[in-house]
């Protein structure tokens, strides 16, 4: 059985494009199959495209992924409507309960992200 990996959370500065082609070699070198890079909601087409060309030199999937960190509900929903055609995995950070709840019923939501909490 052929195993294939994927990596959803990579957050490499989007400026340094040698750092972020080596990390898709890197990630290439351990057979990683899929990458997503976390990039910023107003992110241009071209560079959009220009690190798919890079992951598929390196015989890769590339997923364009954003992450949002609304205030309230209702910013959350105003965003995903904006988002969701541009991007391939939305996340969200859930800081209240709240959003939680408006993120965990939205399908437009791909993945829920939880504050680090100690108690």
């Amino acid at each position: 059985m052929n195993m294939k990996y994927a990596d959803l959370h990579l957050s490499p500065r989007l400026e340094d494009s040698e750092r972020i082609a080596a990390i898709i070699r890197r990630a290439s070198q351990l057979t990683y199959g899929l990458i997503a890079i976390s990039l910023p909601q107003n992110v241009s087409r071209k560079e959009v495209r220009g690190l798919r060309a890079v992951c598929e030199a390196n015989k890769m999937d590339f997923v364009s992924r954003v992450d949002l960190s609304p205030r309230t509900p209702r910013e959350l929903t105003v965003s995903l409507r904006r988002l969701r055609r541009r991007f391939e995995v939305i996340a969200v950070m859930c800081k209240s309960k709240q959003i939680a709840r408006q993120a965990g019923k939205d399908r437009r939501v791909d993945l829920l992200n939880f504050p680090f909490y100690d108690p």
